[in-house]
């Protein structure tokens, strides 16, 4: 079988620093310690049978955090789920028979209950270590995972390579024919599986080394070419109907005509003195005076009239303020060039 007074994974997981005897750990750790009967669920049972109130849950779990934290055992073993298991078992064992015991609460308990629930209790009881009844820790198989996981990361000596690849001969020659075929088929279905993700602990020099790649990188990564946009002629996309395009050119060019009128009617008009932004707006109507309007910021926008305003000294205000702005009091004068 597997030779287990090699070096184990314990020595490879832990260095030269902390080695723990593999002999003390395959005869003394699992079977002779005193939580050993939280391992083997035939032997609990049967002592449980014998004496509940003998299995001294708190001292059993005691021990084992301690010989837990002594050894470092940083294997993946099933151990833990074991214990944890058959300590779930034992607390509900002993939670059953206090409610037992007393006759008053079990009456109680029973108006309350239906017969179909207390079955189903029974049931769960018997059922409660379903797919490990006579099992015990396999100690083998859980070396042979470790190994199997130790030799996936190259963590094994040519020695111990070579070791076990002969137990996993000797493994596959004890298969019966079933068991075989069925062996080669979850071969099969690794070989076609995605490749297994393994974690490493990342240092600091791993992410320094990480970020000198990316600003070295940042530079090819910056003269890179982007994309042109090609640029299209404005004509040749028109966003308008082509008629109503020509309807505002036509509109634009009205418009210049009569802010061209307006300044030509205040040179004509102008005799040296402002002249009443009114008297340059025969028609009255609303539209008229917004065109006029316009006009008169076209013409100060470019700088070609001068705009003012009249105003009156308030009789009961010192301050002087300007009238109500309904246009009599604006006045316009021509700038000379």
């Amino acid at each position: 079988m597997f030779p287990l007074n090699k070096d184990s994974p314990v020595d490879l997981l832990e260095g030269p620093s902390q080695k723990p005897k593999t002999s003390d750990l395959s005869s003394n750790f699992w079977t002779s310690s005193p939580y050993s009967s939280l391992l083997h669920q035939r032997s609990l049972k049967r002592s449980l049978k014998r004496n509940i109130w003998g299995c001294q849950l708190k001292s059993m779990l005691k021990t084992y955090m301690e010989d837990m934290d002594q050894l470092r055992y940083n294997l993946k073993f099933k151990v833990s789920g074991k214990i944890l298991n058959s300590s779930t078992y034992v607390l509900k064992r002993k939670t059953h028979t206090i409610i037992d015991s007393s006759l008053e609460a079990q009456e109680e308990i029973e108006e309350i209950q239906e017969p179909d629930l207390l079955e189903e209790e029974e049931v769960e009881d018997e059922a409660f270590f379903e797919g490990d009844e006579g099992e015990c820790y396999d100690e083998e198989a859980e070396l042979f995972e470790a190994f199997s996981e130790l030799e996936s990361q190259g963590l094994l000596s040519e020695e111990q390579q070579e070791a076990f690849k002969k137990e996993k001969i000797n493994r596959i020659l004890e298969l019966e024919p079933e068991k075989l075929e069925e062996k080669i088929q979850q071969q099969s279905a690794l070989l076609q599986a995605p490749p297994k993700i393994l974690y490493k602990k990342v240092q600091l020099q791993d992410l320094a080394d990480a970020l000198n790649e990316v600003l070295k990188n940042k530079d090819q990564i910056a003269k890179k070419p982007s994309k042109e946009k090609k640029i299209y002629d404005k004509s040749e996309m028109p966003f308008l109907p082509e008629k109503l395009i020509a309807n505002a050119e036509k509109k634009r060019a009205d418009f210049k005509n009569r802010i061209d009128g307006f300044f030509k009617s205040l040179q004509e008009e102008f005799k040296g003195e402002p002249l009443p932004f009114l008297s340059l707006v025969p028609d009255r109507s609303v539209k008229a005076l917004v065109e006029s309007v316009l006009c008169l910021l076209h013409l100060i926008n470019h700088k070609k009239i001068q705009l003012w305003q009249s105003y009156v000294q308030d009789e009961d205000d010192a301050e002087d303020m300007y009238s109500e702005n309904d246009g009599k009091t604006i006045y316009i004068s021509p700038l000379t060039a």
